[in-house]
């Protein structure tokens, strides 16, 4: 009878809710997207709904707060039965090409925004400085209490209202577990959640299992996701250590018109390495990856830039590639790699690849060649 009661008033204040005055934003927000910058109100898409989650990623983590992920996980598996409803988003302080390096990782489909450079974070009161921090009598965070981060979690809920932008709901904290249903399976259980303090058993979900309990796509992501963290280091063994010893590469760069092993690929690179900029940007974007026994195929699209503060530069070219893998001693080893641009057959010249070809999904022939 307690659990009937606890859910009518659940629907009691769902109405609540529903009936809270909205506030109307008093200024405009830039955010950092996978496809360049972006106003706040070019997220709500074809929705007049926009739900963002404050993501906790400060910028000097390497890896976002793993409960957040947690959300996140919980999140993606219900983003096509979300987005019939509503636009949804997740905003962190980190840097974009962080966050779609982690989101590329955990497989994520959820669309990532940076805050970086933006009051954003902060006028939705998630972000903090460290004097508020260490000020103990500071209360802005979660309706009167102290923030337990500079960088905390929480959920704003917008309407588009003609060209005005409405709060309608804020939540923080504990106010989050009706994202996740997690909560509700574990307090199910005899032992309940079984915490010594809130949250102590959570870790990334790829911390969970060793990798060969990974399904082979996302063990094949990975690769190429530490790639570019090598590549970003300007680390060349770090390049070649999921190289089989007779892969086989075609470079954009010539001669030679083609690799043909471990130790040509690390030269090749290492003769690359000092026309790049010190701080780079290496992403793809659009990969798609396909797995069948001991072999795997990737294509897609990839960059390799300068970095600047909002995590890349549009002045260089994308290029296309294509990869294939082997499974050699139950690892992945890239066996081939083939990256080109597409050549005006007129002039003769390689043509630029731009940001906005690759995000333009309405003009595929634009990188096609």
């Amino acid at each position: 009878e307690k659990e009937k009661e606890i859910t009518k008033l659940k629907d009691e204040v769902a109405k609540m809710r529903q009936e809270l005055p909205w506030m109307k934003l008093g200024k405009e927000y830039t955010l950092q997207g996978a496809a360049g910058p972006a106003n706040l109100k070019s997220l709500f898409g074809d929705h007049d709904t926009l739900m963002v989650y404050h993501f906790m990623f400060e910028p000097d983590w390497e890896r976002p707060c793993k409960s957040c992920s947690l959300w996140m996980d919980a999140i993606n598996g219900m983003l096509p039965f979300i987005f019939r409803k509503t636009a949804f988003v997740a905003v962190g302080a980190a840097s974009i090409s962080k966050m779609l390096t982690q989101a590329e990782i955990k497989n994520w489909k959820v669309p990532f925004y940076s805050a970086e450079g933006s009051e954003f974070s902060r006028d939705m009161g998630v972000q903090f400085t460290k004097e508020e921090m260490d000020d103990k009598e500071f209360k802005g965070y979660n309706f009167g209490r102290h923030p337990f981060c500079a960088e905390s979690p929480g959920v704003t809920v917008f309407r588009l209202v003609g060209q005005d932008v409405m709060v309608t709901y804020n939540c923080f904290a504990r106010g989050l577990e009706p994202l996740n249903n997690i909560w509700g399976i574990l307090d199910m259980l005899p032992e309940g959640r079984n915490e010594q303090w809130p949250m102590d058993w959570v870790k990334h979900k790829e911390d969970y299992v060793s990798s060969s309990d990974k399904p082979d796509e996302e063990l094949v992501r990975e690769k190429l996701s530490k790639w570019n963290e090598a590549m970003q280091r300007k680390d060349t063994s770090g390049l070649v250590a999921d190289v089989a010893d007779n892969v086989v590469l075609y470079d954009l760069k010539g001669p030679p018109y083609k690799i043909v092993s471990k130790g040509m690929y690390e030269k090749d690179w290492e003769e690359v390495m000092p026309y790049l900029p010190d701080k780079m940007a290496c992403k793809h974007q659009d990969l798609k990856v396909t797995t069948s026994g001991n072999v795997a195929f990737a294509y897609g699209m990839h960059k390799i830039g300068p970095a600047d503060a909002t995590g890349s530069s549009d002045e260089e070219s994308w290029s296309r590639v294509t990869m294939c893998f082997e499974k050699i001693g139950g690892h992945w080893k890239s066996v081939h790699e083939h990256y080109s641009q597409p050549i005006d057959m007129m002039t003769e010249k390689a043509v630029k690849i731009t940001d906005q070809d690759v995000n333009n999904e309405q003009n595929p022939s634009s990188v096609s060649g």
